[in-house]
């Protein structure tokens, strides 16, 4: 619990400050205010760490997830080993692209959240967790 506990801890700032850079894009910040209303939100400097918080919160469990099902199916799924030239972003929606022909679709959907783009530094958290 300690790791995953110091690993939000890490990722968290990372995601906010990627959300505060992602927002200055035109169209994204139009899909995520509707997507906040749709929620019932509104477009907050609190909304915004939830929002950060929730995708954190995810992400691990995404990892988590995915972990989980590459124990009960060695042969299907790959090591979440992410080259350090790669995109981390990129790389994590090819596992997941495996792990959803398993018959998890639902855990790996993508959303306007899914946009928010994963930093250097979350990268490095993702590979050496």
């Amino acid at each position: 619990m300690d790791t995953l506990h110091e690993t939000f801890e890490d990722i968290y700032p990372e995601l906010l400050s990627s959300l505060k850079e992602k927002l200055k894009e035109k169209t994204f910040r139009t899909k995520y205010e509707d997507w906040l209303e749709s929620q019932g939100l509104q477009l907050t400097d609190e909304t915004n760490k939830l929002i950060a918080e929730q995708s954190t919160y995810l992400q691990l469990n995404k990892l988590l997830f995915y972990q989980v099902v590459r124990t009960i199916y060695p042969d299907r799924l790959k090591p979440l080993v992410i080259p350090e030239e790669d995109d981390v972003q990129d790389a994590l929606v090819k596992f997941y692209e495996d792990v959803k022909k398993i018959d998890y679709a639902p855990v790996y959907e993508s959303d306007v959240i899914s946009e928010i783009p994963l930093t250097r530094r979350t990268k490095e958290r993702h590979v050496h967790s």
